[in-house]
């Protein structure tokens, strides 16, 4: 590439496949960047911003554990442990819901760019193989013909 007074040019000379390289390097970084706002947007929106049902069912929790009651210990110990138990469950399936919000999409969107914007891989030889001149190839010796 030559920069001429801050402009660019693409070099005449560039191979195809290096063009399609670098326009595969651009869209990846407007994916990131468009996956890093959406992140930053939706991570502040799931986890920054409280969420008022947290106090509400913090509230109900409280008064289900208070309604454990029972003749023995245990029985008020094995109620409060199975209402523990369905709290931890939801909270650990609500965070994953929460990290699947905010991480699944850019993550795809990256994913997808990446395969659709790469170009196939260029021949074996290489991106600036050099081709022999067809003149210069061996001319068949006449001794093997009948």
């Amino acid at each position: 590439m030559k920069s001429i007074s801050n402009v660019t040019i693409l070099d005449a000379t560039m191979h195809p496949y290096e063009k399609k390289l670098r326009r595969a390097l651009r869209l990846r970084l407007i994916a990131m960047a468009v996956g890093l706002v959406w992140a930053s947007l939706m991570g502040y929106s799931e986890f920054i911003i409280p969420s008022y049902e947290t106090y509400f069912e913090q509230q109900r929790f409280e008064r289900q554990l208070a309604e454990c009651r029972g003749a023995r210990a245990s029985q008020r110990y094995d109620c409060k442990s199975e209402l523990l138990l369905e709290k931890q469950a939801s909270e650990f399936l609500a965070w994953t819901k929460r990290v699947v919000v905010v991480f699944a999409p850019p993550l795809f969107l990256i994913w997808l760019v990446t395969k659709m914007a790469l170009p196939k891989k260029p021949t074996p030889g290489g991106l600036h193989r050099n081709r022999p001149d067809p003149s210069s190839r061996k001319e068949p010796s006449g001794e093997d013909e009948p």
